[in-house]
């Protein structure tokens, strides 16, 4: 599973569609000892906004996984990775809600981490593991 990836794949991994188990118990959460993984091997976890993932589907609730991702994994493994494939409700419900969480996480933990899950961490894992062009 998912340390004999991390164990036989030498490039950074990628998980979307995410979040932390010890949260959001669910199987597709990723457990402490695999956020720790996932951060030694610089991958990335792009954060799921389910709220059967999250435990409910509001700005606190992403805040929770935020700050326990980039705790346990760091800040350089954070980033979005919904898609809004549920039916959209609450503070998270669709692409325009991201304003508030991306505000709250920029007066809670600064611009900088703001900025690194909005933009900057997927940004720098997508071109540093796709190939050049041209």
């Amino acid at each position: 599973g998912f340390f004999e990836v991390l164990d036989s794949y030498s490039p950074p991994v990628l998980v979307t569609h995410s979040f932390c188990r010890a949260i959001g118990d669910h199987p597709r959460g990723l457990t402490d000892e695999q956020l720790r993984a996932l951060g030694d091997h610089g991958g990335l976890i792009g954060l799921a906004f389910d709220p059967d993932f999250l435990g409910q589907w509001s700005v606190a609730a992403a805040l929770r996984h935020i700050d326990r991702i980039a705790s346990l994994a760091g800040e350089g493994a954070v980033s979005i990775g919904s898609d809004w494939g549920v039916t959209p409700t609450g503070e998270l419900g669709d692409p325009a809600s991201l304003v508030g969480l991306i505000d709250a996480v920029s007066r809670i933990y600064g611009p900088g981490l703001a900025e690194k899950l909005a933009f900057t961490n997927a940004y720098d894992f997508l071109c540093s593991q796709l190939p050049r062009l041209g």
